[in-house]
């Protein structure tokens, strides 16, 4: 949690750095991708939002217990990451966070975080409108897709595209990061839908057995939220049940998130969900019969040192490319176009289909005369 309020703090603070020295110092109009830092895509920073701000209700309920002061000013922060969300209008954020708010009033012990989270949500909306005076690209944007913009249409024809990809291969599907194989239509890297993305990558038996065990994990999680796992979360409004409400709302929202978006694809997301997910099945308690094993002498070394080979061997591998990865990235930028990122920055495992033929001739030069990637760094 306290990494958690860094890390937000610190954005904000870069945020508005860049947001008011333009437009309230100097006076001029800004690029909106410009203040939300490194990432590629506005959208992307929402995908972090969604899993972020369930969280901060959390921090401002602990809050409460120590100190007036921090209380207001974890407070004040929080309410400034909703007044982001306003600012970009971003409709899956939308959808992830209240619906996980829906679900959640049917949990008795989650109404404490349900009031601070829908306070600091007026808050948010407060601050948006003496920061931003009630405009924003990303609202502006917002307004004209509910007002019939063709974006809607566009994710349909996603979704169809997917669907038809399912029902070519529904046993084996077209394969694992199929489109980032270019597989998807043109622009493309991901249907938009988590589950149609693993139908159409893995086959419909994997899509079954992800959805019978993510039911079957949320029932556990529900289980500790009623309760019933006392002993694994705690009594009543403790600080354990308090974090276990945030990080169960967490998971609902980037779960919604992901059936309107590409959540599940973005590297940020990804480990966020990871970890949000770990998070939450650390309050499962281990069975009684199991036994906790311990090593000694040899036997505990020979354990560590299969733990650390790993690691390590990734590491010596790695370590000589780092300086060059900052290098590599603005030239793959200025030869290949636009970059999708997936598990990497880099995502897409061909050149995309607007750039000239690959190979290209025996020369290493596109028919265009530009160096290929790889000619230039043999």
């Amino acid at each position: 949690m306290v990494g958690l309020l860094g890390g937000i703090t610190a954005y904000s603070g870069g945020f508005m750095d860049h947001y008011v020295w333009a437009t309230w110092v100097r006076g001029n109009s800004i690029e909106w991708i410009g203040p939300f830092g490194r990432f590629a895509n506005v959208r992307f920073f929402s995908q972090v939002q969604t899993l972020t701000l369930p969280l901060l209700a959390a921090t401002v309920l602990l809050a409460a217990r120590f100190s007036r002061t921090l209380f207001w000013l974890l407070a004040v922060i929080a309410a400034f990451w909703f007044a982001m969300l306003f600012a970009t209008g971003t409709r899956g954020t939308w959808v992830g966070v209240l619906g996980a708010m829906v679900i959640l009033v049917f949990f008795p012990r989650a109404w404490a975080w349900q009031k601070v989270n829908l306070s600091l949500l007026t808050g948010g909306g407060l601050l948006y409108f003496l920061i931003f005076s009630g405009q924003s690209p990303g609202v502006e944007r917002t307004a004209s897709k509910l007002s019939g913009d063709p974006s809607g249409e566009s994710r349909l024809q996603l979704w169809e595209h997917a669907l038809d990809a399912i029902a070519q291969a529904p046993w084996l599907g077209q394969g694992p990061m199929h489109y980032a194989l270019g597989g998807g239509p043109p622009g493309s890297a991901h249907p938009h839908n988590s589950l149609l993305q693993i139908g159409s990558e893995w086959g419909l038996p994997a899509l079954f057995l992800l959805v019978i065990l993510s039911a079957w994990g949320l029932l556990r999680f529900f289980r500790q939220e009623t309760g019933q796992l006392s002993s694994a979360v705690g009594h009543g409004g403790g600080a354990a049940q308090i974090i276990h409400t945030a990080l169960l709302a967490s998971l609902l929202a980037g779960l919604g998130h992901s059936l309107v978006s590409g959540i599940i694809v973005m590297p940020a997301s990804q480990f966020l969900l990871a970890v949000i997910a770990a998070s939450l099945w650390s309050y499962e308690p281990l069975p009684k019969s199991v036994k906790t094993a311990s090593l000694k002498g040899g036997g505990s070394a020979a354990f560590l040192g299969i733990v650390a080979l790993p690691p390590i061997l990734i590491m010596a591998i790695t370590f000589p490319h780092i300086p060059q990865l900052h290098k590599a990235e603005t030239l793959h930028q200025e030869l290949i176009g636009p970059r999708n990122p997936r598990f990497w920055l880099q995502g897409r495992l061909e050149y995309p289909p607007w750039t000239d033929s690959y190979p290209g001739t025996r020369s290493g030069r596109e028919s265009n005369g530009v160096p290929r990637p790889d000619a230039i760094t043999r």
